[in-house]
């Protein structure tokens, strides 16, 4: 029995030497990683989406023209908003869910190779080239599916007719053998 009990806490002990070590390696990677600098730039987006959104809701006012009473009541709102935001996506809330995710999808070998990879100039080239690459192709995709979308639309008036025609030919008596 004790023999076991030794076995378990030496396996128990390993397990949380290497959540440690993971940790300690992806920790490092998400030091390389803009992502941290990423959700800083979304809040600043935020707080001009905000502004902005107050600007309409006050039907195209300039601030100054708003009274006292507006501005304050934008200004509380504008800072509850943000106050709620970096609760719930601060780089302290948001580091542990991206700890998992990476952990849950590499191995600590490919996370040590990462960290390799990104102190490299061409590591350091894509880690800075890959927030426009993705804009880019976001933008070019939504562009297809605006394409697309008439398409679609067209695809789906063709369904409902054809399936309303079949339909009524079942209300008539025709069945299909």
């Amino acid at each position: 029995m004790k023999r076991i009990a030794m076995a378990l806490l030496v396996a128990a002990s390993c397990n949380a030497w290497a959540d440690e070590a993971s940790y300690k390696v992806v920790d490092e990677l998400l030091s390389l990683t803009p992502t941290a600098r990423s959700l800083e730039g979304m809040r600043r987006e935020f707080d001009t989406q905000m502004q902005g959104m107050i600007s309409t809701t006050s039907q195209g006012k300039q601030a100054e023209a708003l009274t006292a009473e507006q501005r304050a009541v934008a200004a509380r709102f504008s800072a509850q908003v943000g106050k709620l935001f970096d609760e719930h996506l601060a780089w302290d809330k948001v580091k542990p869910v991206a700890r998992k995710v990476y952990l849950e999808n590499f191995s600590e070998a490919e996370l040590s190779e990462l960290v390799v990879f990104y102190k490299t100039p061409l590591g350091q080239a894509m880690l800075a080239k890959m927030p426009t690459v993705t804009e880019s192709l976001t933008r070019s995709i939504r562009d297809q599916l605006q394409l697309l979308l008439p398409k679609l639309d067209r695809a789906g008036q063709q369904f409902q007719r054809e399936f309303g025609q079949a339909s009524a030919s079942d209300k008539t008596g025709a069945t299909d053998k």
